[in-house]
Order: C-alpha cells, then structure tokens, then sequence
C-alpha cells in the first residue's frame, strides 16, 4: 500500500474509498526518518501523490521579490540615517562642550532670541538684549540689524560671539539670559571691589537690569565718592591758596 498525502502534507496511506469519493485513510508518523502507521484514521476529500505546495501567480511572486528587495534597501537607508544622526549627535555633544559653540544649532535655525551684550572694554557693563533691538544707526536712510558672528582668537583658541565691537552671550529665552547675565555681575562685583573707579558701572548695570546689589559694594562706592570729593576739594584749596598768594604778591608790587 503506496504512501500518499492529504492536502495539507500530511503522509497517509488510503484504506477505503467512500461512495461518495471521500478517503479514509490511516495517518503516518516519522520516527528516525522511517515512516510508520499507528492504526490512528481519518476522512479526507482527497490524496495527492506528491505533498501540494502553494501555487502563486507569477506576478505575485514578482510582487513579493520586489517587496523583498524594497525592504533590503529601507533597511540600508535606516542604517544609514542612524549613523548620521548618531554623528550628528557627537558633533553637537562636542560643540556644546564650549560654552560659546552651545547654541550653533540655534543659530543656524534662528531660534536666538536674547543676547547678554558685554561692553569690550568695559566688561562691567551688562545688559541684556534681542536680535531685533539690536539695529545699526550709523545709515540714517537704511536701518539694519547687526550681524551676530562667531570669532576665534588663534593664540589660545578661545572662540567667541560678537555683535560688531560687543562681546554676546546668546540664548532662546529671557530667563536662561537674565541667569547668565547675573552670573556675569557676580564676577563683575568681585573684580570692582579692588577697582572702585569701576564700581558705578557695574552698579548702573544691575539697577538696569533689576539685579540686587551687595552692600558692601555700595559702601565701597560711597568712600570711592567721599575720597574723589575730599581730592577734588584738597586740589581746589590748593589752587586757591596759590591763587590768593599770586594776588597778594601783585598788590605788594603795586
């Protein structure tokens, strides 16, 4: 009795033929690649005498060849977008490890919207800024903002933003600039505590910028101003003393 097989696959040998064309048949089972029959039945419509495989039409199998090559390319592609987002990833990590390179993305896509502007010589001058209140005067017909540029300074390679002549500290937000231009006049006030000529500047810039200003600092400025007035009046009597001795010695002459 010839093996044969259900549509499914499944290895039978047939034992009877119903009338109605049905098979009933007695089901296989494989044990160290040797076919064997335990005696276990089944009715089935039909037996083939080669396991069935699937018939596809040949444009689906074409379909599905293309879709297998679409998925090898996507899958490409998405390597490919990882590992440029990753190195992108890296190159702004490493940017953003100098204070003056974190906001170069920012910049490019016009997200500034606040500069903490330092005065170049006189760094105890802060204030803080926007792009659009930073407009250039000089052309009294044509009105145009200043252009915020980065620069680097070769001999020690310390890389800054500037707005023409002023140092700029830029952010996209008010609160993050009014953080950095406080953290600014804390530096400012410990460097005008030995430098008193320089105190009022630093002073004005806190009141402008509805900073507290330390006491001391304020005492400071108070002797600064008591001692430049004591100097201004010892000179003033200086000069009228040498002017009531030259005018005492004319009417001696006359």
């Amino acid at each position: 009795m010839s093996t044969v097989y259900t549509i499914d696959g499944r290895a039978v040998r047939v034992l009877s033929t119903l009338s109605c064309g049905r098979k009933i048949v007695e089901l296989a089972y494989e044990d160290d690649g040797e076919l064997y029959f335990s005696g276990e039945v089944a009715i089935v419509a039909q037996v083939f005498d080669n396991p069935p495989v699937e018939a596809q039409h040949k444009e689906i199998t074409h379909l599905e060849a293309m879709a297998a090559r679409l998925r090898d390319h996507l899958s490409m592609l998405q390597d490919e977008v990882s590992k440029a987002e990753q190195a992108h990833k890296e190159r702004i990590a490493k940017l953003k490890r100098y204070e003056s390179l974190k906001f170069v993305e920012e910049f490019l896509d016009g997200k500034l919207t606040h500069y903490v502007i330092v005065h170049r010589y006189n760094p105890e001058c802060i204030r803080i800024s926007t792009p659009a209140e930073e407009i250039d005067t000089e052309n009294r017909w044509e009105k145009k903002q200043k252009l915020l540029s980065l620069f680097g300074t070769p001999a020690n390679r310390e890389i800054g933003w500037w707005l023409e002549y002023e140092q700029v500290f830029p952010f996209t937000s008010l609160e993050d600039a009014r953080a950095k231009a406080a953290a600014l006049l804390a530096d400012a006030f410990k460097k005008v505590r030995s430098q008193p000529y320089s105190a009022e500047r630093a002073i004005a810039s806190a009141k402008a910028l509805d900073i507290p200003v330390p006491d001391d600092l304020l005492q400071i400025v108070r002797e600064y101003r008591q001692k430049s007035a004591q100097q201004s009046l010892d000179e003033a009597r200086k000069k009228l003393a040498e002017a009531e001795k030259a005018f005492a010695a004319v009417g001696v002459v006359s």
